[in-house]
């Protein structure tokens, strides 16, 4: 088991059968992710700034946050940009 905080402040776990990538699964269980591995992947995404569950985010909020972090952009692109958040601010899929 690990358990971690997200960026949210919201506490998850995340179970394993196997520590390592060489361990032997108990007879009859299906093959999954070692539990290193999967820690290794979350650390990863949690210093990214990506949500691990990753459905804790809208599509908006998503585009956004890309948007944000494009510097030196041309101002045709960054137009570009708030006109997809414009319409994504419409429609109920954003």
């Amino acid at each position: 088991m690990f358990k971690y905080s997200d960026n949210n402040g919201e506490v998850s776990f995340v179970y394993s059968r196997k520590l390592n990538e060489k361990d032997k699964l108990p007879n009859g269980k299906r093959e999954c992710e070692a539990l290193r591995t999967l820690e290794k992947q979350i650390r990863l995404n949690l210093n990214k700034g990506i949500d691990p569950n990753g459905s804790k985010i809208t599509v908006l909020q998503l585009v956004e946050k890309y948007a944000s972090q494009k510097n030196g952009v041309k101002e045709s692109t960054k137009k570009t940009y708030n006109a997809v958040i414009n319409r994504l601010k419409k429609e109920p899929f954003g």
